[in-house]
C-alpha cells in the first residue's frame, strides 16, 4: 500500500511529467491556456506547475514568466495542492493578509512580493493532484475577485490536453511494445521500457523494501517501521504503482503482492531488533484472493514468528474486496497482529470504513498536518478523534517534516508520528533502543462465524412482530436519510429474494451508491453486478440470510439499522409477517454490518494473508494485544471456552 503523496506522484509518473525539469522549448499549448487564464482572472501572470517530488516544475507560464524549478517547501502552490486537493478554485485578493499565505517567502518579499493569487489543482485520471493552475500579481489587485468558475474551465482544459498525451503516449508504448515481442511464446511481460520485465521481478524476487520510522510523539522515540516495497533500482520498474500496474495487467498482483509482504517480513526478521517493535505492512485489496505462493511458505513461517505485525490497508480499490480485507483483519487478530487504516483524510470515504474494519491504528494522510486547518480537516478530526474515543484506537499523522506539523498533528489528535522529520524511508538501522511503550492493539471485534445480522440483533435486543406493510416505511426511512448525509456511508441490504429488488429499488439504490462509500445489495437469485460504489450480489447458496429483510447504514456521524426475519407466513406480500429489530446503537450497527458483509464470500474462500502461526510454540512469543476497558461486549471478542 502507498502513502497519499507516493500515489499523487505515481500519477505525476503516469502523465510522464517525473522528473521532466524546466522545458527547454516553450509549450505552446499549455502556455496558450496560461494566457487565457491570466486575462479572465484580470492578473498580470499565469502559469502551470507540476509537484515532483520535493520540487515544484514550472512547465508553461505567460510571455515574460520563466520556467524553471523551485522547492515545493517555499511554493504558494504546494501549499494549495496539500490542503485543497481535489476541489475547486482558491482566489486571495491580497495574500498579505490571507493566513494561508502570508508567511511565504513569495509573499513576504524574500523571494516575490505576489498580492492577488488564485490556484485550483489539477487533478489527474487517478484522483490526485498533478500540480496547479495558478496566476497571480504582485502589484495591487481586481476590486472584486472574478468568477473563480473561469480559473477552473481552464484548468479543465489542461488537463484534458495532459490526458490526451498521456493516452497517445501509452498508444504508442503498446504499439512500440507490441513490434518488440516474439508473440506468446516469447513474450516478456510488461516492463515498461528498458529493465527487467514484471514476470522476472516477481520470479527472481526482484523486490526490495526500505524502511521508515514511526515514532512515539510525546517521547520522540521509534516504536515501529513502515515497509515501503520497491523494484529493481534505476528501472522503469523501480516505483512502486508501476510494479502494481504492471502485475495487474498480467493478473499477477496476488503473486507481487505477496512477494512485497514476505520480503519485508524476512528483512524485518533478520535485522535483530527488539521484539517490541511494530512492523506495519501493506496490503493490495485486490490481491487478497490470492494464496501465498508455495515457494514463499517456509520464507513466511520462519520471519512472521519473530514479528508484532500490524497490516495496513487503505479504501484506495476496495470495490468487490471489502469482505476479503474484514476475513484478512480478523484472521490477522486471531494471530494477535494489528489492523491500520491508511490515508484517513485523503479521501473522504476512508471514514466510513472505519466501523466495519475496526482498526487498532488510524493513519492520518499527510494534507492534514500539511495544509493549514479547514473545514474539511475539521471534520475529518472530529470524525476520528470521535472514533479513537470509542473504541481506544491510536492515532498515527503522516508527513510530518517540521515542527508545525509535529504541532498540528499533536491538535488533530495524534500520538504516533512518521515522516521526514524522523527520518526517510531507508535500509534498518543497526540497532534502535528497545521501545519502553508499544503501538497499543487494542480493537477486538467479535469474530466473523457465520452469525445472520438477526441473530445478532437478536441476541443482545427484544424482536418485535409486525405485517410487512407495517414495516416498510422504517426500511424505507434509513434509505432517505442517506439521502441527507453530508458524509460518505456505507449503505448493506438484503431483499431476500431477487424478485422483491425491483427495478424501481435498483434504480433507488444506484443512485444512493452515488453517495456513498460503499453499497451492497444481495437476495437469493441475483445478478452480480459490480459498478462504482455499487456491488451486487447473490446470496450463498442455503445462507439464512435468505430469510432476513436487511436495511443498515453506516457513517462517521451516523449509525442505523432495520433487521428483520420472515416468519413464514403464505399469502400476499403485505400480510407476511417478520420478527424485527430497530436500532441506532453504534455498537450493534456495526456487528450487523460485519455480519452482513462475510456473506458475500465463503471463509473457505479467503486466502490466510499472513500465514499461519504456530500457537503451541512459545520460543518466539510476541508481545500481547491490551485488554479493553469500559467496551461494549458487541465489539469485544468474547474468552475461549475452558
Amino acid at each position: 500500500m502507498l502513502s497519499s503523496e507516493l500515489v499523487r506522484q505515481e500519477s505525476v509518473r503516469r502523465y510522464r511529467l517525473e522528473g521532466t525539469g524546466a522545458p527547454t522549448e516553450t509549450d505552446t499549448e499549455l502556455q496558450a491556456l496560461a494566457v487565457q487564464a491570466r486575462t479572465l482572472m484580470h492578473a498580470d501572470h499565469g502559469a502551470v506547475h507540476i509537484m515532483d517530488g520535493d520540487m515544484q516544475v514550472r512547465i508553461a507560464a505567460t510571455p515574460g514568466v520563466s520556467t524553471g524549478r523551485t522547492a515545493r517547501s517555499t511554493s504558494l502552490c504546494q501549499r494549495v495542492v496539500a490542503g485543497h486537493p481535489g476541489q475547486g478554485p482558491l482566489v486571495t485578493l491580497d495574500a498579505r493578509s490571507d493566513p494561508r499565505f502570508r508567511d511565504s517567502p513569495w509573499v513576504r518579499g524574500e523571494l516575490g512580493t505576489v498580492r492577488y493569487y488564485a490556484a485550483v489543482p489539477l487533478v489527474g485520471a487517478e484522483g490526485r493532484p498533478l500540480g496547479t493552475l495558478c496566476v497571480w500579481t504582485e502589484d495591487g489587485a481586481p476590486v472584486t475577485a472574478p468568477p473563480s468558475d473561469a480559473l477552473a474551465a481552464v484548468a479543465a482544459a489542461v488537463v484534458a490536453l495532459l490526458d490526451t498525451r498521456r493516452h497517445d503516449a501509452d498508444v504508442a508504448l503498446v504499439e512500440t511494445s507490441r513490434r518488440g515481442t516474439a508473440g506468446p511464446a516469447g513474450a516478456a511481460g510488461p516492463s515498461a521500457g528498458d529493465g527487467p520485465s514484471i514476470h522476472t521481478v516477481i520470479d527472481e524476487r526482484g523486490v526490495r523494501t526500505l524502511f521508515q520510522p514511526i515514532v512515539a510523539l510525546d517521547t520522540a522515540e521509534v516504536v515501529g517501521f513502515e515497509a515501503l516495497s520497491r523494484g529493481p533500482q534505476g528501472t522503469d520498474l523501480e516505483a512502486p504503482m508501476a510494479m502494481i500496474d504492471a502485475a495487474r495487467s498480467v493478473g499477477r498482483l496476488g503473486d507481487l503482492d505477496w512477494l512485497c509482504r514476505v520480503t519485508a517480513m524476512e528483512a524485518a526478521a533478520g535485522a535483530g531488533l527488539p521484539p517490541g517493535l511494530s512492523w506495519f505492512l501493506n496490503v493490495e485489496p485486490a490481491g487478497l484472493h490470492e494464496e501465498c505462493p508455495a515457494h514463499l511458505l517456509a520464507a513466511l513461517a520462519h520471519a512472521r514468528r519473530e514479528l508484532r505485525i500490524v497490516l495496513e490497508v487503505v479504501e484506495r480499490d476496495l470495490n468487490g474486496h471489502v469482505t476479503h480485507l474484514l476475513h484478512a483483519a480478523d484472521q490477522a487478530r486471531r494471530d494477535m497482529w494489528g489492523v491500520a487504516l491508511d490515508d484517513v483524510g485523503a479521501q473522504q470515504s476512508s471514514l466510513a470504513l472505519l466501523p466495519l474494519l475496526v482498526p487498532d491504528v488510524i493513519k492520518l494522510d499527510m494534507s492534514l498536518v500539511q495544509q493549514v486547518p479547514g473545514a474539511q480537516a475539521a471534520a475529518t478530526t472530529a470524525a476520528v478523534r470521535a472514533y479513537a474515543e470509542r473504541t481506544s484506537a491510536v492515532i498515527l499523522a503522516e508527513g510530518i517534516e517540521t515542527e508545525a506539523h509535529e504541532q498540528l498533528a499533536r491538535a488533530l489528535g495524534a500520538t504516533y508520528g512518521q515522516g521526514y522529520r524522523y527520518g526517510r524511508p531507508g535500509a534498518l538501522p543497526a540497532t534502535v533502543p528497545a521501545p519502553r511503550t508499544v503501538v497499543p492493539l487494542r480493537q477486538q471485534p467479535v469474530p466473523l462465524d457465520g452469525t445472520t445480522p438477526f441473530e445478532v440483533a437478536a441476541a443482545s435486543r427484544v424482536a418485535e412482530r409486525a405485517f410487512k406493510r407495517l414495516l416498510f416505511h422504517m426500511s424505507r426511512h434509513i434509505e432517505e436519510r442517506c439521502r441527507w448525509l453530508n458524509e460518505p456511508f456505507v449503505l448493506l441490504a438484503s431483499f431476500q429474494q431477487a424478485r422483491f429488488f425491483s427495478a424501481a429499488a435498483r434504480d433507488r439504490y444506484q443512485e444512493l451508491s452515488a453517495s456513498s462509500a460503499l453499497t451492497v445489495v444481495v437476495a437469493a437469485g441475483l445478478e452480480p453486478q459490480t459498478t462504482p460504489n455499487l456491488q451486487v450480489s447473490a446470496l450463498l447458496p442455503g445462507s439464512k440470510m435468505g430469510e432476513e429483510w436487511v436495511v443498515c447504514v453506516l457513517s462517521a456521524g451516523f449509525s442505523a439499522a432495520f433487521v428483520a426475519r420472515d416468519c413464514g407466513d403464505t399469502g400476499s406480500d403485505g400480510e407476511r409477517r417478520f420478527d424485527f429489530v430497530y436500532t441506532h446503537d453504534v455498537d450493534l450497527v456495526t456487528a450487523l454490518g460485519r455480519s452482513f458483509m462475510q456473506e458475500l464470500v465463503s471463509p473457505l474462500d479467503v486466502p490466510v494473508v499472513l500465514g499461519r502461526s504456530d500457537r503451541n510454540n512459545e520460543e518466539h512469543a510476541v508481545l500481547p494485544r491490551q485488554p479493553l476497558r469500559g467496551r461494549s461486549r458487541l465489539l469485544r471478542r468474547q474468552p475461549a471456552a475452558r
